[in-house]
């Protein structure tokens, strides 16, 4: 438990300080404890003690462009304020080409420190605006405010419209003493053009804390929740996750097909990933009314000491600060979103701390880290809301955070341990939060993430999703549902299967449920040639292979391999970088070219990988850094290739066997935030000969996928097809290249070939009836051929019955197996492999 702060202790510590603030000291460490646990305990605020500067307020824009001048020529309209000064309004536009007008404010202020910035907007009746004649009733409800601050630039985006002689508050932010920081506003935004004026008038900065380092004990009141409606449960339920939300009709879809109860809703932040989408009110309203349940979470800034874009302060002073400042915005996204419904409504939110290194990290990072959680949660408590974090069960350090003033009420720990759904999933075991001498939240105050990215089909709709088992708080907006102890039961017939392929027409091999299974009579027998619960498994030919296996309790990683079928392995550890890795694919180019790709645990909006390379058969190892979390393509030992990433929609190549990436952009569309791309990995035959699909979602949602061929190695892609799709096939259509030329496609329950053996390129569309030779009940998710003729495919079904709520809800996955004789025109149902 954390030791309370008596008043003798806390006015010693606070004249100890004023003695080292008057002796200089101004570099003083921050006082620390040690627990029981063996762990620093620091308690971090920025501490002033002195009387502050005054606000500095300037009563217009120290600068206009154009000039002041008459309205018609220069769109500034003046008028005249309760504070006895001038201000100006001028139109909206929403194009870059046609904005004109802007104004800056440039303060001299006296100090450096962190100042609140706000922004005056004058009463005015209805304008009748000199040039049109038309009449504007308001001051627009999206204005631009650029703050240009010492930790860089922000934007602001904000309402003017229904305030009047009221100060808009801009938030909070580190400025340098003097003039270098400002504050700019022009006429573009997002309405209409000339559908509102834009107010520029006062605009004041209010010293709210200096950046010493001199960092004292804080002692806080808890908040009152007896004036708070908490409109959140604990729930002991499966989650998931996915970078964007799933249409309505899915979720109606899966919410009664699906084992899930829970999803994961991003309310934003910097780190949000780009090419992932935020759920609007609207959708939030109508999944409520199905029955989910939410895990609002924010992704703001990492830890000084990663490489992501947006990153924390490494001072803990203004870390401390800048969490609070996005606990505010938080709070304020999950009320637009309608996470509370009233007034006096409160909910839950979480906030995405990526792995930073866990306790190898430096010092000074982990001191950032758990400052800014600090403010964070203790912003989030003022306003009533309950608390979560998000992160790496050891590398995002999660145990530290149970020792500042200022505890998280949840976690959510990312600690994988398989690629499918598992219904016997527990929050317990997480490493780390669990290690003697005790357990950290404890009383039902945890979310675990137990897969990374895969794709599960229920009720004939396909996700591209993370899963999780719920044993905590989430938000349960009004209420509606009391679906606490609700929980499905699942039946899988047939094994989860995480690969197979074909050597000869009769010898191949399959990785079910960590299984690893051999035949060597084209599919009539198996038999296990496992040497541990394989992550990923990859053979040269019939006696050579190579595997990985999932970390074992002591975070060690091991590649395995055998030079007789599988009948015996040998062992080979792995030197990982610090942190929680997903072994994700073994695959060798000879018996000497090989390479491991291991996949970052993070959340659904990251995706990080790193690549260990071998060249002498896996005596010595290179590791670097991988732009995506993704499996790799080698078409020759320096070229390859890197597609998916959070979003589905980066793709990228290596000239110099993996060392460094560039990104490609091979479809036009590529650059509109309109169309939803997704990538698959390429496939090649041959160094020179290869193929890529990519789904393509337009808006409305019009969706097809997009084959490419290459002759030259991916120097040049041409479209050899573009293929009309219903949208949800977007998450599995397995492309597979034929070993006589042509390529062969599963798409949803269709069996797609290409127009002939070349891979010459096409013009147009090609209607799926032009190329659809077969179809299997399902969803198709792997196809492999032994020949032109011979092949299997793996089908996958999901549905439930019962009521959801009640104790009859049972849910079933069925994998089903199929080969066929006459290369996928007809397909035969064989038994599936029984796997443990």
């Amino acid at each position: 438990m954390m030791r309370r702060l008596i008043p003798s202790l806390l006015s010693l510590m606070l004249l100890t300080g004023l003695i080292l603030l008057l002796a200089g000291w101004l570099e003083a460490q921050p006082p620390a404890s040690v627990s029981a646990q063996g762990l620093e305990q620091r308690n971090y605020l920025p501490l002033s003690l002195r009387q502050p500067p005054l606000p500095v307020i300037l009563e217009a824009p120290t600068s206009l462009t154009p000039l002041l001048g008459p309205c018609p020529e220069t769109f500034w309209y003046v008028i005249s304020t309760d504070r006895g000064s001038e201000a100006y309004l001028t139109l909206n536009v929403n194009s870059p080409n046609i904005s004109t007008n802007w104004g800056e404010w440039r303060p001299d202020l006296p100090e450096e420190g962190f100042y609140r910035v706000e922004a005056y907007i004058p009463a005015h009746p209805p304008i009748t605006w000199c040039v049109s004649g038309r009449v504007k009733d308001a001051d627009t409800s999206d204005a631009w405010y650029k703050i240009y601050h010492a930790g860089g630039t922000t934007l602001k985006n904000v309402s003017q419209a229904g305030l009047s002689n009221q100060w808009l508050d801009l938030g909070i932010y580190l400025f340098k003493a003097g003039g270098s920081g400002y504050v700019t506003l022009s006429d573009l935004n997002s309405e209409a053009n000339y559908a509102s004026t834009i107010s520029f008038s006062a605009m004041r900065f209010t010293y709210q804390a200096s950046v010493s380092k001199i960092i004292l004990p804080l002692v806080s009141a808890p908040p009152n929740e007896s004036q708070t409606y908490l409109e959140t449960q604990v729930r002991n339920q499966q989650a998931f996750d996915s970078c964007n939300p799933p249409s309505i009709p899915t979720m109606q879809n899966w919410w009664v097909n699906s084992p899930y109860y829970i999803y994961n809703v991003y309310l934003g932040g910097a780190s949000f990933a780009k090419g992932c989408q935020l759920p609007n009110a609207s959708w939030l309203s109508l999944a409520k009314q199905q029955g989910w349940a939410f895990i609002p979470t924010w992704v703001g800034p990492q830890a000084p000491c990663t490489s992501y874009s947006a990153r924390m302060d490494g001072n803990p002073a203004v870390a401390y600060l800048q969490g609070r400042a996005e606990a505010e915005m938080a709070s304020q996204a999950a009320v637009t979103l309608g996470l509370v419904t009233s007034s006096q409504g409160r909910t839950v939110i979480y906030y995405d701390l990526e792995a930073y290194g866990g306790s190898s990290a430096p010092l000074e990072c982990r001191q950032a880290v758990s400052a800014f959680i600090n403010g964070w949660v203790e912003r989030l408590r003022e306003l009533g809301h309950r608390t979560g974090v998000y992160g790496g069960s050891c590398s995002s350090n999660l145990k530290e955070l149970a020792l500042i003033p200022n505890v998280p009420d949840n976690i959510w720990a990312a600690q994988w341990y398989t690629s499918q759904y598992d219904p016997n999933a527990s929050v317990n075991g997480l490493f780390c939060i669990d290690a003697p001498p005790g357990g950290l939240w404890v009383n039902r105050q945890r979310i675990r993430q137990y897969a990374g990215g895969h794709n599960e089909t229920w009720g004939g709709k396909t996700l591209n999703i993370d899963s999780n088992i719920a044993d905590g708080e989430v938000a349960v907006p009004g209420l509606t549902l009391q679906a606490a102890g609700a929980a499905a039961q699942v039946i899988f017939d047939g094994p989860v299967v995480q690969d197979f392929a074909w050597l000869s027409p009769t010898q191949g091999y399959l990785l079910a449920n960590g299984s690893l299974l051999w035949t060597e009579d084209g599919g009539a027998t198996w038999q296990a040639r496992s040497a541990d619960r394989f992550s990923a498994v990859f053979f040269l030919d019939a006696l050579r292979g190579w595997a990985t296996a999932y970390p074992g309790g002591n975070g060690r990683t091991w590649l395995y391999a055998t030079t007789d079928g599988g009948l015996s392995w040998q062992t080979l550890e792995l030197n990982l970088p610090s942190g929680e890795w997903q072994p994700l694919q073994v695959a060798f180019q000879d018996e000497s070219q090989g390479w491991v790709v291991f996949r970052s645990q993070t959340s659904r909006l990251f995706s990080r990988g790193i690549l260990l390379r071998t060249r002498d058969g896996g005596l010595t190892w290179e590791t670097v850094d991988l732009p995506l979390g993704e499996t790799v393509t080698f078409n020759t030992p320096l070229s390859g290739w890197q597609a998916g990433g959070a979003a589905g929609n980066e793709l990228y190549h290596t000239v110099d066997g993996g060392l460094t990436w560039q990104p490609v952009e091979l479809l036009a569309q590529a650059a509109s935030d309109d169309v939803h791309i997704q990538y698959r990995a390429p496939v090649f035959s041959s160094p020179q000969d290869g193929l890529l699909a990519a789904a393509v979602v337009e808006p409305g949602g019009g969706a097809r996928i997009e084959v490419y061929a290459t002759q030259d190695g991916g120097a040049n892609w041409h479209l050899q097809a573009a293929i009309p799709v219903a949208e949800e096939i977007r998450f599995e259509f397995p492309l597979t290249i034929l070993p006589q030329g042509g390529w062969i496609m599963g798409a949803g329950g269709q069996v797609l070939a290409s127009p002939d053996e070349t891979l010459q390129p096409t013009e147009g569309l090609t209607a799926m009836t032009q190329l659809t030779i077969g179809s299997l009940p399902g969803q198709i998710t792997r196809l492999a051929f032994a020949s032109s003729q011979y092949g299997w495919a793996i089908t996958v079904t999901g549905a439930c019955q019962g009521d959801k709520l009640g104790a009859d809800f049972i849910c079933r996955q069925a994998t089903e197996f199929w080969k066929t004789s006459d290369g996928g025109a007809s397909w035969q149902a064989v038994d599936a492999p029984g796997v443990e």
